[in-house]
């Protein structure tokens, strides 16, 4: 950890992150590993180059935190082999920070993506969408295929547009992010194969559809692409813009021309990616039920305060999420190792009941419940055997 740390201190003169997008300016940032977080650029560095603090439970996953009321890029280095993919992970979450600065307010449903229909009709255009931007990117923006492109997706968005609007919006919060992360790492690794690392987010049908929140980054950035290739300065017109990306770019293609939509003889190739994500989605269940350990359920007024989009999966009225969870009962926050299994009624961030497995059953005293890895709960104990404990929260 040290050793990455000097690392980063010794590439932090170069670290100009307005070469990567327009006014674009780096702020704190943290590394961090089960046990350890080294903090740079922080006010709480006090003069230090940076510092360690233990670990605590603020730091999951790469994102941006609001640490001690700052904003905070963090990366987990354990995700990561290389200091080139941390550094490009830096710039990417230190992005999220920026968006924020500004007052980002264009951010998806998160109930929409992992509750992706496995339609024959959407997979079939979305495979020759994703296609067609590729192709127009890396023919340098073909005036026929960008036509072909934006007939696409508005066909799309007229069948499904609950869906093709969540992933425009998340092409508009991931695809700029996922832009500065390939322009750093493409700097730093000096290496010509650099967008290859993204273009299977666009082209690999199947994956694209089995982890639709991550194919819209790649497609994002693709779209980014594009826009440095029709336009110049784009990049701050777009920030301050409520427009989403893709009808960003729309308004500087005025010329567009509507162009006939020709479907590929993929019948075979999308029959079998919908059996694989509805796969996807009964293996990750039966996983969790399958899960050792006492089976514990919480039942009452619970709120989501916190989750990881790209591990969650939703089916009907349950939410799996296989990362962690952060709760809100009352005034009281609580941080959850996944799995997690939740119940909703209408909107999955209001909780009926949860589900997790724990190694040892809560301790009890009074009222109060103590349940170790999550903390003191107030409730009362209405079943319980061997493998389940059932709760009623107060």
């Amino acid at each position: 950890m040290q050793e990455l740390a000097e690392k980063i201190l010794t590439a932090l003169p170069t670290m100009d992150f307005e070469k990567y997008w327009d006014a674009f300016h780096g702020s704190a940032f943290a590394i961090y590993n089960a046990d350890e977080v080294c903090l740079f650029n922080h006010p709480k560095c006090a003069g230090n180059s940076y510092i360690s603090i233990p670990k605590t439970d603020q730091f999951v996953s790469c994102t941006y935190i609001f640490f001690e009321e700052v904003p905070t890029a963090i990366v987990d280095i354990r995700y990561f082999d290389s200091f080139e993919d941390i550094y490009s992970l830096i710039v990417h979450e230190s992005f999220h920070a920026y968006q924020n600065s500004l007052g980002e307010s264009r951010f998806p449903n998160e109930a929409i993506g992992p509750a992706f229909p496995a339609d024959f009709q959407l997979i079939q255009l979305r495979i020759l969408e994703r296609k067609v931007l590729f192709d127009a990117v890396m023919q340098g923006s073909n005036g026929h295929l960008l036509d072909e492109f934006i007939a696409l997706r508005d066909e799309r968005l007229r069948l499904f547009p609950a869906v093709v609007e969540y992933e425009n919006r998340v092409e508009t919060i991931e695809g700029p992010a996922f832009f500065v992360e390939y322009q750093a790492l493409r700097e730093i690794d000096d290496s010509e194969t650099a967008l290859q690392r993204y273009s299977s987010l666009l082209l690999n049908a199947e994956d694209s559809h089995v982890h639709i929140r991550k194919s819209c980054y790649g497609s994002g950035l693709f779209l980014c692409l594009l826009l440095d290739q029709i336009a110049s300065r784009w990049q701050d017109d777009f920030m301050h813009s409520e427009l989403d990306l893709y009808h960003f770019f729309k308004t500087l293609k005025p010329d567009y021309r509507s162009a006939p939509i020709s479907l590929d003889g993929n019948k075979d190739e999308v029959n079998y990616i919908i059996e694989k994500m509805q796969q996807q989605k009964k293996d990750a269940f039966q996983s969790f039920n399958d899960h050792s350990g006492i089976k514990l359920t919480l039942t009452g007024t619970i709120q989501s305060a916190g989750f990881d989009p790209m591990n969650l999966v939703i089916h009907g009225n349950q939410a799996l999420h296989k990362h962690f969870l952060k709760i809100r009962i009352g005034s009281n926050e609580y941080f959850i190792d996944g799995p997690v299994l939740t119940l909703f009624a209408d909107d999955f961030m209001k909780i009926k009941t949860l589900e997790v497995f724990l190694k040892e059953p809560p301790a009890r005293s009074g009222d109060s419940l103590e349940i170790e890895g999550m903390g003191t709960f107030t409730g009362h104990i209405d079943d319980t055997n061997k493998s389940s404990i059932q709760v009623s929260l107060k």
